[in-house]
Formats: C-alpha cells, structure tokens, sequence
C-alpha cells in the first residue's frame, strides 16, 4: 500500500477487495464494507489520498505546459498529454464518486465534496487553477450522479444547504413551505459549533452568498431584517452575549450582515428606489451601532470592516445616490482614522470637496499621534508609507 499512488479507480477497487477478504478472513464478517467503521476511516483516507493526488496531477500538467526552454515538439507532447488527461477526468470523477457512494451515504459523501473551496484565481497561481478545475470538475459530476431530492440537509454544513437550495431554485415548482424550511436549515447551519468562512469575497465566499441571497429574495420582503436581528450580538444587558460565544457569534454575525450588504446589487429585490435607500440606510445604521458598542477595539477592522466595505462598493459602483449620506456616516462614525483610509482606497472611492475637507481636519487632529504610536511599535512602522499613499491618492 505504502507504493501506490491511489491515482487511479481501479487501485480503489483492489483495496476494497483486499479490505473485503481481511475481514472474512480475520473477523468472519459477511456484511458489506460500508457498515464496518474500520473500514469507512480507511476509505476515507484514501479518498483524501486520491483527491490530492487530482490536484497534484492537475498542478504539474499545468506547470509543464508553462515550461520554459521545451522545445515544440516537446511542447506538442504536453500539450496532448494535458488535454487527453483533462477529457478523461470527468470519467474518473464518475468512476470515483460511484464507488464512493457504495461506501457512503449521498448525504454524507455530497457534505464532503462541498466542504472543498475554490482558491482565488486574481493571482493566476498554478494551485489555485489546478485546485479550481478539479473542484468544479467534481461538483458538476457529483449533481450528474447524486439525486439531491434525496440528500438530508438538517444539521447540516452552510454550504450543503446553499448546495440543495442551488437545485431546488432550478426546478420548475417552487412551494413557499419548502423555502421557509430551506430558510430555517440555513439559520441553524450557521448557528453550528463549526460554522466558519473565511470572512473575504473570494469566488467561493461569493458563490455562497449569492446562492443564500437568491433564496431570500424568493422570501417575505420582512425576512431580512428577521434574519439580521436574530444574529446581531447583544453587548450590553442583563441578555448580553456571554464571553465564551463571542468568537462564533461574530464571525455569524459579520457573515450574515455581508450578505444583506450584497443583496444590494439586485435591483429587481426591490420595488422602487425608496425601498432601497431605505434598505441600505437600515442596514448601515445596524452596522455602526454594533460598531460603536463592541468593546473590542480591533474587531472593528476584523468582523464589521467587510460588511461596511461591500456597502461602500454598492455606493460607489450601482448606487450613487445613497453615496454622499453614505461617506458622512462613516466619517461621523468610525473613530479609526485608519479603517476610514482603508474603506475609501480599497473602494476606489471619489470624495466630494466637502468629505475631503472632513477626511483633511481628521487627519491633522489624529494622524501626528496615530503615527507615533505606529513608530513605537515597530512592527507597525513599516505601514506608515502605505497610509500615507492612500492620503495620497484620496487627495489629503
């Protein structure tokens, strides 16, 4: 076992029969390998073992095509190579999933298949292009072989739920029961022990929060502020939320307000302009608030910086009118003089004459000592040139 590659089906279908004939050897079992726990771990070693071993394949093909000093003939070589490997993929993708599912159950093996991410591609990386092609590769056989209809989605991970509500929006019949029942799943799955994202908008971020916001837009128009209520944290009170549950219900909390935040780009969600500005305005207030009464400093950049920085995308890029009310709560609400910097760069934000009058009087009041607090931590001194560009570029 130690020699082999696990690379293709057929060694998976040699390790079953050899696992098989060890049992009826030693043990005198009769019964199928799916239902000796023994025998599950070690299938599950081997598809982890086998998926890498896609990755890997995928990864060095994609980096011998890029090979500098080959010559064409060698090139020609790679290149058939790469393509021949590349069409026969989804054959063993299928071969792969269909011995799986002898030894789990779809719901199970279907969880595993979800819990694997797409890397962002902005850096053009050879991982994450192998790691991509090889996770979508095995998502769209997974919907080719496994009936969702039949996949149980209680208790289960966000991103198996969002996966069920993917197919289920496809289908020709929608019934409001099923929406509602899709809703309260996805409430629980994030209320789990594991819940956790990765808290930036890369493609799987992305992906996730649309598939949730398509749900919700087929929702009582009241759902999101239900939604948004139900995950805010409580600071203070005689109610407050305990020391202990402050870390999950943060990430919970930030995740679900990022993706009422991008719900904003759907303008069919929303009846006319009011109901949008209205929307947008509820929505940013919420954010401040939890804002001014966390207790913790540094969280406002951790978990309520991505919320407020995809709201400021949305004013810049699809709504404009909301854009100047929108600049002068942040200047009026963030004390940080350094998140107000990053927001504004990091948005390719225009400030109108009177914002960079603001942005200038906080500056001279609070830069001079945020500076010097900087220099006496020295590993924050090297980011005293990179705030400045941004003063810079944002005409201060």
């Amino acid at each position: 076992m130690k020699n082999l590659t696990w690379q293709n089906p057929e060694q998976l279908f040699v390790a079953q029969e050899l696992i098989n004939k060890v049992k009826s050897k030693c043990c005198g079992i009769k019964e199928k390998v799916h239902e000796d726990k023994k025998v599950k771990v070690l299938l599950a070693l081997l598809r982890k073992r086998w998926y890498q071993c896609l990755i890997d394949n995928s990864k060095n093909l994609i980096d011998a095509v890029k090979l500098n000093g080959a010559n064409d003939e060698e090139k020609k070589l790679i290149g058939n190579c790469s393509k021949e490997w590349i069409q026969s993929l989804v054959e063993k993708l299928n071969v792969y999933i269909g011995y799986m599912l002898k030894a789990f159950s779809a719901s199970d093996f279907s969880k595993w298949c979800l819990k694997k991410k797409l890397l962002d591609s902005s850096r053009q990386t050879t991982q994450s292009e192998a790691n991509n092609r090889i996770v979508n590769t095995l998502w769209d056989c997974l919907l080719q072989i496994v009936d969702w209809h039949q996949l149980d989605t209680s208790n289960g991970d966000y991103r198996f739920v969002l996966f069920c509500v993917s197919c289920y929006l496809k289908e020709k019949n929608i019934d409001e029961k099923q929406l509602n029942k899709y809703a309260s799943e996805m409430e629980i799955a994030i209320e789990r022990e594991d819940f956790s994202w990765n808290m930036s908008l890369d493609e799987s971020t992305l992906s996730d929060i649309r598939k949730w916001n398509k749900l919700i837009m087929k929702l009582d128009k009241g759902y999101p502020q239900h939604l948004l209520q139900n995950n805010l944290i409580i600071w203070e009170g005689y109610n407050a939320t305990s020391l202990d549950k402050i870390y999950k219900a943060q990430r919970r909390e930030s995740f679900v307000m990022t993706t009422l935040a991008l719900m904003l780009e759907n303008n069919e969600y929303f009846s006319n302009l009011d109901e949008k500005k209205k929307f947008f305005m509820f929505l940013a207030q919420t954010i401040l608030k939890q804002k001014h009464c966390c207790t913790f400093d540094s969280e406002t950049i951790q978990y309520y910086y991505l919320p407020l920085f995809v709201l400021e995308l949305v004013a810049n890029q699809v709504f404009n009118e909301i854009q100047e009310w929108y600049h002068h709560k942040l200047l009026e609400n963030i004390d940080d003089f350094k998140t107000i910097l990053r927001l504004f760069t990091n948005a390719g934000s225009s400030l109108t004459e009177s914002e960079r009058t603001m942005l200038s009087y906080r500056k001279q009041k609070e830069w001079a000592i945020i500076r010097g607090c900087m220099e006496d931590l020295g590993q924050n001194q090297k980011n005293i040139p990179a705030y400045e560009e941004m003063m810079v570029k944002l005409g201060i």
